[in-house]
């Protein structure tokens, strides 16, 4: 069991100054004071990490004692999770973004402000970064199974179009390639050292949803599941926001990037839309979402970048299926009820969490609703794709 005790331990109070001195100014941060921690939050769980929350004291330049308070990534305690940290290199990852690329994005912005976390301190696998609850952020959505019902209003789809469109328009021109090829896969999902991680989470997550799906889709459209491969975790929890007190506007910030990858930019929008909206409220507005997100891009990016209307089509209509992967992953989890479990993660309620079996859940309505939406969705797009012929 974590007690604050143990909770201290896992904190390097050197990282902490380190830190304190990067956000503040090395000649405003004498020396560290007081050092208390706790766990940062409970009903977002970190799969992949530990997260702590470090409130401190320290001396200022003036020999007063003053206060902050910063976000700690970690490594998880389970050694189930630390199976699939190592699987996916994500702190590696995470900690290359924050430090090479989320840099040369902000300067690319020309002082136009953007949706990222600020970190102060990252290296040996672990993070110490903005403490966004202290700045007035909250999660906009609070646990897993919110996702069952409408939580995300047409303002919060929006405030996150936008907020991807201004990060997608700032690496418009970057060569990739060139500039970081380690982490740019020929596919943004499948390769990469968590591909086959990916690869049989996805099959598996397919195969325990079989048995409920209507019958008629099963028997007639055996091909459509072969060759859906891998998903990722919820994206939309990655998300803090706050309202702007003079505006009044939504204001999001990205604070995750371990599992990211370089990908077309509506593999991102197709993430978003179709892990965190409903299918009625997704189908009722994306077409005005996606033009929102096509005009916010257009003007802040040079003429060669700009999106015409056909081309965005046919981006959106050949990316369709990584959202569509990432429905048949993540939505039906929603109506698990072990999808919450508490802060403190063992091996044991680790691998409860990743089970995708849905034996037991035969007469939810709910839940068989969600999978024949998928499941149309998945013959809609083979058959537009395969045949042309799709409607």
């Amino acid at each position: 069991m974590l007690d604050e005790t143990n909770l201290h331990s896992l904190v390097d109070a050197g990282q902490i100054l380190a830190a304190l001195r990067t956000k503040h100014g090395d000649e405003r941060v004498r020396q560290l004071e007081e050092l208390q921690v706790g766990m940062a939050t409970e009903n977002v769980l970190g799969i992949t990490s530990l997260i702590l929350r470090a409130k401190v004291a320290y001396v200022d330049a003036e020999g007063r004692i003053a206060s902050d308070s910063l976000v700690v990534k970690r490594l998880p305690l389970s050694l189930k999770q630390l199976e699939l940290v190592d699987n996916c290199n994500s702190f590696e990852r995470e900690i290359e973004f924050l430090a090479e690329y989320a840099p040369l994005l902000r300067e690319r912005a020309l002082g136009r402000w953007l949706p990222l976390v600020e970190c102060y301190w990252g290296a040996e696998r672990t993070l110490v970064m903005e403490d966004l609850c202290a700045g007035g952020y909250q999660s906009l959505v609070g646990t897993i199974g919110d996702l069952r019902t409408d939580v995300f209003t047409p303002e919060h789809v929006e405030a996150v179009l936008k907020v991807l469109a201004g990060l997608h328009a700032a690496s418009a021109g970057i060569d990739w390639e060139q500039r970081f090829p380690r982490y740019l896969p020929h596919n943004p999902l499948f390769d990469g050292t968590d591909g086959e991680y990916f690869r049989s989470t996805l099959v598996s997550a397919i195969e325990g949803l079989l048995f409920l799906a209507d019958a008629r889709l099963t028997e007639l459209y055996p091909e459509v599941m072969c060759w859906l491969r891998e998903g990722d975790v919820f994206e939309e929890l990655r998300r803090c926001g706050k309202r702007d007190e003079q505006t009044g506007q939504l204001e999001v910030k990205i604070v995750d990037y371990q599992l990211g990858k370089f990908a077309p930019a509506s593999c991102d929008l197709f993430y978003f839309l179709y892990t965190s909206i409903s299918h009625d409220l997704r189908l009722a507005n994306e077409p005005g979402w996606l033009e929102l997100y096509r005009r916010e891009f257009n003007a802040l990016v040079g003429e060669q970048f700009r999106l015409e209307e056909q081309r965005f089509e046919q981006h959106c209509r050949k990316n369709r299926i990584y959202g569509l992967m990432f429905a048949t992953l993540c939505r039906p989890m929603l109506y698990m009820h072990k999808r919450t479990p508490s802060a403190e993660m063992s091996d044991e309620k680790f691998v409860e969490f990743m089970v995708r079996d849905y034996k037991g859940h035969e007469h939810n309505q709910s839940l068989k609703l969600e999978v024949d939406n998928i499941f149309v969705d998945l013959v809609c797009y083979y058959y537009s794709n395969k045949f042309g012929n799709a409607q």
